[in-house]
């Protein structure tokens, strides 16, 4: 049975659908096509092992899952407030409790990965709240003028350390579904994060309606709760928090039957008469 909760920020309600094997791959499906995520709840104790047990059963209605590089060679990452838990030695917002903005996954990768699954196992205290922001919505928000720079292929480049490193578009355009990469968090900054003069006021522009709380859904997840996000077509971030905050953390390619990125012909036809 698909339950709601109510988002503390946006009008729209969030569904969480309760795992099980009748009828759940349907109904998840439908629902993750239809809105780009979905939180599923699983039976569970609050334990990394059931985490970790509960996003492998997810596993099988997404795709291959993806490997991380620099993470000891694990399919799966612990997001932790403890920076030691981090192979690479990147700094990250999460290890001061601050705040992650909006994004996408990956985009330092030449291919970022299609899906990502967030289960909770230890709240914060206070805040950390996963924000969501649908890329429809979004785009429905720029002028021509800002959807002309975030398809350049030049727009920005993202990099994580040395050895990754990509130069793309916001937005890009298939022949029938969009796929947004952004990013802009905290720890790409300055060296990791590069936007040419040209694009510098369009990348202020839409990192500031990124950023506009008005304009994100803010839902809470609960232990044993799964965030899974189709990382083509939503950004996620996190608010800041007090305590500790324990999520573990899988990238996946798609399946057919999902969509990988933003089906709307009416939004391909607007991008593609500006190109």
């Amino acid at each position: 049975m698909e339950k709601h909760i109510q988002s503390q920020i946006a009008s729209t309600e969030t569904p969480i659908i309760e795992f099980k094997d009748q009828n759940f791959k349907g109904e998840f499906t439908t629902i993750y096509n239809q809105r780009g995520y979905c939180v599923i709840q699983f039976k569970g104790n609050g334990s990394l092992k059931t985490a970790e047990e509960n996003i492998w059963l997810l596993q099988h209605f997404l795709g291959t899952p993806v490997m991380v590089k620099n993470n000891d060679g694990s399919f799966l990452t612990r997001i932790t407030t403890d920076p030691e838990a981090y192979p690479d030695n990147v700094f990250r917002p999460v290890s001061d409790n601050g705040l992650q903005s909006p994004h996408c996954d990956g985009a330092y990768e030449k291919n970022p990965p299609s899906n990502i699954v967030m289960n909770v196992y230890q709240r914060a205290e206070t805040g950390g709240e996963s924000l969501i922001m649908p890329g429809t919505d979004l785009i429905e928000k720029c002028g021509d003028g800002l959807l002309t720079s975030l398809l350049s292929k030049s727009f920005y480049t993202v990099a994580r350390g040395e050895n990754r490193m990509q130069t793309r578009p916001v937005l890009t355009i298939g022949e029938d579904l969009i796929q947004i990469c952004w990013a802009d968090h905290e720890y790409m900054q300055p060296n990791n994060l590069i936007v040419p003069s040209e694009h510098q006021k369009a990348f202020r522009e839409f990192q500031e309606i990124v950023l506009d709380e008005a304009n994100q859904t803010k839902l809470m997840l609960q232990e044993d709760q799964a965030l899974v996000v189709n990382n083509h077509s939503t950004l996620h971030g996190r608010s800041p928090f007090k305590g500790d905050r324990e999520l573990s953390r899988l990238w996946t390619e798609s399946k057919p039957g999902l969509n990988n990125g933003i089906l709307d012909r009416t939004l391909v036809e607007r991008l593609k008469a500006l190109k």
